[in-house]
């Protein structure tokens, strides 16, 4: 399973990021349907970009950079931190488009880790 979402730069300003500098990322989960699942090979990626939407008719977006990856990720209720694995250093002046990635027996088929 795949996500991608974008985050325009002048939301990430409006919450006090001015650093190029992304060492974690935050996000409250749905308590009730994400809490205590077990997510399988689990990415995050991030890529600067000029687009100001995504679109289901344009496919995904490629050439993410991977920050964050976890054999076996559990979430919680509430809020979860990720602390990246590598640093993502943003340009400051696009929006960046974040991608969650993951692969469960249970509810998928195949594996994103090497997509994107």
């Amino acid at each position: 399973m795949k996500y991608q979402y974008l985050i325009r730069k002048a939301d990430l300003w409006e919450s006090g990021l001015r650093s190029a500098t992304i060492n974690s990322l935050s996000f409250e989960l749905d308590k009730s349907t994400l809490a205590t699942h077990r997510y399988n090979n689990f990415t995050i990626k991030i890529k600067c970009t000029n687009k100001e939407e995504l679109t289901t008719n344009g496919g995904f977006e490629n050439g993410l950079v991977q920050v964050y990856s976890s054999a076996n990720e559990f979430m919680p209720n509430g809020w979860k931190e990720f602390n990246f694995n590598t640093p993502y250093n943003w340009d400051t002046t696009r929006n960046l488009i974040v991608e969650f990635c993951y692969s469960n027996n249970d509810s998928v088929v195949g594996t994103c880790s090497n997509v994107g």
